[in-house]
């Protein structure tokens, strides 16, 4: 494991890890705004070795905290040997695929029509 006092990463970095938290809080930042506190027992991290994309938030540690951090290779491995693993961050995830837009009232109307 290791020790963050600060940062754990920064909004728009390239993510190589993972990271479970052990013990510690961390708050996840969008600009200045916390949109989670990470406690002990739970992961973040994790978008940036599914999708390769930049970090999307930045970490900060709440309080001095000590993290497990798990690489790419590590992630598949336990994805792959973990079917209980891969499930919870299916779970974590699903959120964040849901439409968030609201389908048109004028389009529900043509779709009935050309239904019918």
């Amino acid at each position: 494991d290791q020790q963050i006092h600060v940062l754990a990463f920064r909004v728009g970095e390239k993510g190589q890890h993972m990271y479970l938290l052990i013990e510690g809080e961390v708050d996840l930042l969008v600009g200045n705004h916390c949109v989670e506190t990470v406690k002990p027992g739970a992961y973040f991290g994790e978008m940036s070795l599914i999708d390769d994309s930049p970090r999307s938030a930045t970490a900060r540690a709440r309080t001095d905290c000590r993290v497990f951090p798990v690489n790419r290779t590590r992630f598949e491995e336990l994805v792959r040997q973990t079917p209980h693993f891969a499930i919870d961050v299916m779970h974590e995830l699903m959120p964040l695929s849901q439409p968030r837009a609201v389908v048109p009232s004028t389009l529900v109307v043509r779709v009935r029509k050309l239904g019918s």
